[in-house]
């Protein structure tokens, strides 16, 4: 689940030898459109869970070699973090105030990775559960993401409109 600031910088580097180009989910879903062209040989690095190291060590070696990235950030735990400020790169994640500041330092675009959908139990990340009635998913999953679109409007994030789904779940009504 981590991988440590010397391998990402040996990753990046094979990455930039080898003729990758990063591109933006802005630019996916342009190029989805017909209104982008890819690169050669496109790639997204993308960033799970917005660990206080992403913004420390990530971000500054992502600019380093030119590329960029995106983060996927669990709402809940940004606003732990920013209510009870803890800075320990091993295991702290970023605070709102600091996923703010990276949203707009450009090399990062921040997208959803839920409000509190990050568990296993009783739901599987963004998966409807065992019996759950449809109407009951859909409040649930738009209360989830609207706490998270709430949060970063009134910290002044910007997001991508895009959804990293916690652990890969989620299901045909998502």
């Amino acid at each position: 689940y981590v991988v440590s600031t010397e391998e990402f910088e040996r990753d990046l580097r094979w990455l930039r030898e080898h003729g990758y180009e990063t591109v933006r989910v802005q630019d996916l879903i342009a190029w989805s459109e017909g209104r982008f062209t890819l690169p050669e040989k496109p790639c997204i690095i993308t960033l799970d869970d917005g660990y206080e190291s992403t913004g420390v060590c990530a971000a500054p070696l992502l600019e380093k070699y030119g590329f960029t990235g995106v983060v996927a950030v669990i709402g809940a735990v940004a606003q732990q973090y920013s209510d009870q400020p803890d800075h320990n790169l091993r295991y702290s994640h970023m605070s709102w105030e600091a996923v703010a500041e990276l949203s707009y330092r450009g090399v990062l675009e921040v997208q959803y990775h839920s409000w509190d959908m990050h568990t296993l139990s009783p739901r599987q990340g963004c998966n409807k559960m065992k019996g759950e009635a449809e109407s009951s998913y859909r409040a649930a999953l738009e209360k989830d993401l609207g706490q998270f679109a709430d949060a970063c409007a009134a910290y002044g994030v910007k997001t991508v409109p895009s959804v990293a789904y916690p652990f890969g779940a989620y299901c045909a009504l998502t």
